[in-house]
């Protein structure tokens, strides 16, 4: 989206670090929902790591059909809230006619939820893989592990604001100008021109 630019001033790197404080916020947020749906995903899509857990939910069970579908519904919360600005940077790359990351990942994403809830739905539509399963913990980890990313992403450029806001800061306010060839004169430094120098 074209915006207008923050101008170079102390108050106008103020405004982009709020901002940029504030979306990191945001996409940390996303970032622990979807770790925290992520961990019971990775649990219950791999009951082995737990004893017991499997013989609790056995592979053609209606527990574990139940238990996919749950793991469906927390997935898809982390799709619609964590994962929602993958969709948007996609469809705005297509308008444009084009791709970006958000348009892989959100393609990947979808691919993979889609299946998974098909499966989950419909057992039988993949009869010929016995045993097939859902990757629910693949789309919450791919969704938490980049929107970390992006959060990270969003971290850097606030502190490279503030340290561009440092710099200008340093900038002097006024300057002294020596007229006449001995006079010496303060003036500010947005005043001086050509005529001074």
């Amino acid at each position: 989206e074209a915006v207008d630019p923050t101008p170079a001033t102390v108050d106008g790197m103020d405004h982009e670090g709020a901002e940029g404080a504030r979306e990191y916020q945001t996409l940390m947020c996303k970032f622990w929902f979807a770790a925290a749906i992520s961990l019971p995903n990775i649990i219950f899509m791999y009951p082995d790591i737990i004893p017991g857990l499997t013989a609790m939910i056995p592979l053609e069970s209606i527990e574990r059909r139940i238990v996919w579908g749950v793991l469906g519904l927390l997935t898809l919360s982390v799709l619609v809230w964590s994962g929602s600005q993958f969709f948007r940077g996609m469809m705005t790359a297509l308008r444009h006619r084009s791709a970006n990351m958000h348009t892989l990942i959100a393609m990947g994403i979808s691919a993979t939820f889609i299946y998974s809830a098909l499966l989950t739905l419909f057992p039988g539509l993949f009869s010929g893989k016995t045993a097939a399963e859902p990757f629910w913990d693949v789309v919450t980890a791919v969704i938490a592990l980049v929107v970390l990313g992006l959060a990270m992403e969003s971290k850097v450029k606030a502190r490279t604001c503030e340290a561009i806001r440092s710099l200008i800061s340093l900038q002097p306010k006024t300057a002294r100008v020596l007229r006449d060839g001995n006079t010496e004169v303060s003036i500010p430094v947005e005043e001086i021109g050509r005529a001074h120098v």
